[in-house]
């Protein structure tokens, strides 16, 4: 007796009809061409990604990392954070108001001439034919070659150990401009009038700037000689001051001591130091 399972396949199957050998052929042909386009696009679709990789890692080769997002806080720039400069802080000479008034701390005192008893005078008994322009004004070539510039106010005075004799006599000047333009007029007349002949009496005149510089960038110390005598004077100028003042020992080193101790008087009363 057949066995029933064979039996039962032999009646499902033998009604079929075989496909031919050809058709057989062709069906493998086609499933394999397209088993090989199928892993043809697969191989291309890598590429593809790959290239793109490639590509976005040559873009970003010169990041370091992704862009930050724009600040709402302002930027500040290296000016700002480091210091500011500080001021330059102005000359006193400049920061402060000038003189209206010759101040009499202004003048030579008494403690400045040495060991006394002084007498000092500040009335206009110091006038007289002391000052260098004495000696200018004899000058035939600056006699009136230069105006001389006047000043707004001026304060003398006289000092002295014993009476009738003359220690130091001194004048101050001041200029609600500048005092400079006197100090330029005294040292032309100086140089102008280095060998002359006076105009009073036909004298020979030398006049000798013997030292500049000695109490300040606008001062200097002349010496005159004539046949009337030897004098010796010193200029000083402080800001819109400016002092003349005899030397009564006419050497160039107490010009100079006395120079300096004019400019401190200046300096002090003028707020300049």
């Amino acid at each position: 007796m057949p066995d029933p399972l064979f039996a039962k396949l032999y009646e499902d199957t033998r009604q079929l009809t075989a496909a031919p050998l050809s058709s057989i052929h062709a069906r493998a042909r086609q499933r394999r061409q397209r088993r090989i386009a199928m892993t043809t696009a697969s191989v291309v679709a890598l590429a593809l990604v790959g290239a793109g990789g490639v590509a976005l890692a040559a873009r970003g080769a010169g990041r370091t990392g992704p862009q930050p997002l724009a600040s709402t806080t302002p930027s500040v720039s290296r000016s700002a954070q480091s210091p500011a400069p500080a001021p330059s802080t102005p000359d006193a000479s400049a920061s402060r108001a000038r003189l209206t008034t010759v101040p009499l701390a202004a003048m030579l005192q008494p403690a400045d001439l040495g060991p006394g008893p002084w007498t000092v005078n500040d009335s206009s008994e110091a006038e007289g034919d002391w000052h260098f322009e004495f000696t200018l004004g004899y000058c035939p070539a600056y006699r009136s070659a230069v105006t001389y510039p006047d000043p707004d106010q001026r304060r003398l005075r006289s000092m002295n150990r014993e009476p009738g004799t003359t220690g130091v006599i001194q004048e101050v000047k001041l200029y609600l401009r500048t005092a400079g333009a006197a100090f330029d007029w005294y040292r032309a007349g100086a140089v102008a009038c280095a060998r002359h002949t006076s105009l009073m009496g036909g004298a020979e005149t030398t006049v000798e700037i013997v030292a500049e510089d000695v109490a300040g960038d606008r001062s200097m110390i002349v010496r005159t000689r004539s046949v009337h005598g030897t004098g010796m004077y010193g200029f000083v100028v402080v800001r819109n001051l400016i002092t003349q003042f005899t030397v009564a020992a006419r050497t160039e080193a107490a010009g100079r001591d006395l120079a300096a101790k004019a400019y401190a008087r200046m300096c002090a009363a003028a707020g300049a130091c």
